[in-house]
């Protein structure tokens, strides 16, 4: 089961939360030289002893104290070479002394177990180090660098093409505005090709670099986004504050969103060259501050399971998992989707616009950035609006023959017999359309428009992502512009069964059905648990606003949670194949839904959502399933099974982590009362024995008295018997 600890700073206690700055100044040390002094460490496993956290905290002090060679720590005869040097290249217009920006590490994005989805790792680009060449032409320029990059070739064992992409009028330009720094192009290295590039001196070169990693590939993609970078890479002569290499920024998702969060303070590095190119000296005089770590509400495992369940039953869909009192989202998955570490370090066009040419969308988060028309779900806000409204009681009855007659139309039920005389509960457990087109129009618009606008559709929930849809819900401005003020007889049958104008998100049918299972307020959907520095230090919680308040009767909320439990549990319900397999013994209540999409080209959906356990409910969730033109769909085949598949194994798990610990528990009980016996026997074996001894003593007292009373007797005798005889 997810985590709902809120001390998320103890989860992430680690060295975990420390990857991002041990790698980055490790980076910065590295990007003081010219070439690799000393071989890189990678970013460490994760631990979880506060020891190591400390120990990483010093070694990153000590790395950042190596870069930084302080004048107030330096001998006189360095200081004076020192400003000997400083005095050289004020005078000479080969030597320079910049002072150059570094860019601070990335923060992390972290599930709600603390577990990294995305992260920074050092990677190398070949670099070419320019020495001065005297008075050279263009053409020697360009020949200088070319046998280098050849070189870099041979050394990589690589194709002679990796310089392609680096114009000889680049190559001349770098030259003359930045020759001090190094010139870099083609593919992104690993430590092991760095150092054999950075091994060579003749004019070889690798400029380290942070490149963001998102370990899990496609998973939660919609929802991290990724990074590029930030504009285009100076080229004209070096300014103050110039980057030591491309910066990144956040371009969609989380990343972009969470940007101000993320970046960190660059640091300031003070470099000095001869005038040879050499560099002779460098001072770390801002140490950059990595950015923060931003805790989700997203549970990674069951994210996965979400994604590959979708993977294996859809073409394209959505499955959204809530907590039903706090509005955690615990997955919003998509499919199909994308894989953020194919923007890293940036992608080709090529790449790009197959993503973007992709009948699929890929790129699309169904969850929450694409609106569907919610169909048979929408029944549950007219049995809501009936009953609260009291057109209807939970134990009035209505028929539910084949059709039902509005004016000239005639709409018809997805059962060709009649139903028989249904209550709302079963008319729910059946999904009768005709009985929703007789009590939608008993009820009229406004109670229905008002209540599904209460229960949070048609207006966003309010995520920190881009793009998020609205939805839609008809309502009096609608009927003004659309039908002259007033709700056709047509209009409220079709929004009876979710039909006409009406459209839905994932992510607002999840968080209607935690309202619905909660029973008292609307919870505001939450993505992010909290923001906490590299130390651990809590920053911020975000700001959520108060859960709106539902004011509706309890009768009314048991009648239709029936109705919800029966759709699952009872023989004629419509989503049996919801039900969990295993031995959980845990029931599901939910509404099936079937809708019609692009109807010029019979396009339909199929939905379920609801909330489980259904007489103490944990979590909501919505399961949205696109059919493909011309597939015939439904709700109870092709979106309730997902539900089954998803939560079986959740609850198979806790139920054996009850019995386990229940078993833990009686065997811990009967070791102790085992103990307890023992040291009861012990306790009356001492007793026993001390009252055998004090019985033993007892005895020899009295044996002893009796001895001494007849030797007693014996010495008057013997007297008596002497006085006798005297007398005598």
């Amino acid at each position: 089961m997810p985590r709902n600890d809120s001390k998320i700073i103890e989860m992430t206690r680690n060295r975990l939360i420390l990857r991002a700055s041990r790698v980055g100044l490790a980076l910065l040390f590295a990007a003081g030289c010219n070439h690799l002094g000393m071989a890189q460490e990678a970013a460490p496993a994760p631990t979880a002893s506060d020891k190591e956290t400390a120990a990483d905290l010093s070694e990153m002090e000590a790395l950042a104290d190596q870069m930084n060679e302080k004048p107030t720590v330096i001998s006189g005869k360095r200081q004076e070479k020192r400003r000997l040097q400083q005095a050289s290249w004020r005078t000479n217009s080969d030597a320079r002394a910049f002072l150059l920006q570094i860019p601070a590490p990335r923060g992390m994005l972290l599930d709600r177990n603390g577990v990294p989805l995305a992260t920074n790792e050092v990677r190398y680009l070949p670099a070419i180090q320019f020495p001065k060449l005297d008075d050279p032409s263009d053409a020697e320029i360009v020949e200088f660098a070319r046998k280098r990059i050849a070189e870099i070739a041979r050394i990589l064992k690589m194709d002679s093409s990796i310089g392609d992409g680096l114009e000889d009028e680049a190559i001349i330009k770098h030259y003359n505005n930045r020759r001090w720094l190094p010139l870099t192009f083609g593919p992104v290295l690993n430590l092991d090709q760095a150092e054999k590039v950075a091994a060579k001196e003749d004019g070889l070169s690798v400029q380290p670099f942070y490149m963001r990693k998102y370990p899990h590939q496609t998973i939660a993609a919609h929802m991290l986004g990724y990074t590029g970078r930030v504009g285009w890479f100076p080229d004209g002569p070096v300014e103050e504050g110039d980057p030591l290499w491309e910066q990144i920024e956040g371009k969609a998702g989380l990343e972009l969103n969470l940007e101000n969060d993320l970046k960190g303070k660059d640091g300031v590095l003070n470099v000095l060259f001869d005038e040879n190119g050499k560099q002779t000296n460098r001072e770390l005089t801002e140490v950059p501050v990595p950015g923060n770590n931003v805790v989700l509400t997203i549970d990674l495992e069951w994210q996965k399971r979400a994604e590959q369940i979708l993977a294996r039953n859809v073409r394209r869909g959505a499955i959204v998992v809530m907590d039903v009192k706090t509005g955690e989202i615990l997955t919003m998955a998509s499919y199909p989707t994308y894989n953020p570490n194919d923007w890293i370090p940036t992608i080709s066009q090529e790449k790009y616009q197959r993503l973007r040419d992709d009948k699929a969308n890929p790129l699309l988060c169904r969850a929450y950035q694409s609106a569907y028309p919610p169909a048979s779900t929408f029944k549950i806000v007219v049995a809501l609006a009936a009953l609260q409204s009291r057109s209807i009681y939970p134990h009035s009855t209505f028929p539910g023959p084949p059709t039902y007659a509005v004016g000239n139309r005639v709409f018809k039920n997805w059962n060709k017999e009649p139903e028989g005389d249904l209550d709302v509960a079963k008319a729910i457990a059946r999904s009768t359309n005709t009985w929703f087109y007789h009590v939608g129009i008993m009820t009229g618009a406004e109670p229905i428009y008002q209540t599904a606008q209460r229960f949070g559709l048609g207006r966003k929930v309010g995520l920190p992502l881009v793009g998020e849809s609205p939805g839609f819900v008809p309502d009096q401005l609608w009927a003004d512009r659309y039908r002259n003020g007033r709700f056709m007889g047509g209009d409220i049958a079709n929004m009876a069964i979710g039909q006409g104008a009406l459209l839905t998100t994932p992510v607002q049918m999840a968080q209607f059905m935690a309202a619905v299972g909660n029973g008292s307020y609307l919870p505001e959907a939450k993505l992010i648990k909290q923001v906490q520095d590299v130390r651990n230090n809590l920053v911020r919680m975000p700001k959520y606003g108060s859960p709106r308040r539902l004011n509706t009767d309890a009768s009314v909320l048991n009648a239709v949670r029936q109705g919800m439990s029966d759709v699952v549990n009872e023989w004629y319900g419509t989503a049996k194949r919801a039900r969990l397999t295993g031995n959980s013994g845990v029931k599901v209540a939910g509404k099936t839904g079937t809708g019609q999409w692009k109807i010029a080209v019979k396009q339909n959906v199929a939905w379920f959502a609801g909330f489980l356990p259904a007489d103490d409910p944990e979590y909501a969730f919505a399961v949205l399933y696109e059919g493909r033109p011309g597939e015939k769909v439904a709700g109870g085949k092709n979106a309730a099974p997902l539900v089954s598949q998803f939560f079986s194994p959740i609850y198979d798990k806790k139920v054996k982590e009850e019995r386990d610990k229940r078993a833990k528990e009686r065997s811990e009980l009967l070791a102790k009362l085992a103990e307890e016996s023992e040291r009861a026997a012990a306790e009356r074996s001492r007793t026993e024995a001390l009252a055998a001894e004090q019985s033993n003593r007892n005895q020899s007292d009295q044996d002893a008295a009796e001895q001494s009373e007849d030797e007693r007797a014996r010495m008057e005798l013997l007297q008596q018997v002497l006085q006798d005889s005297e007398e005598l």
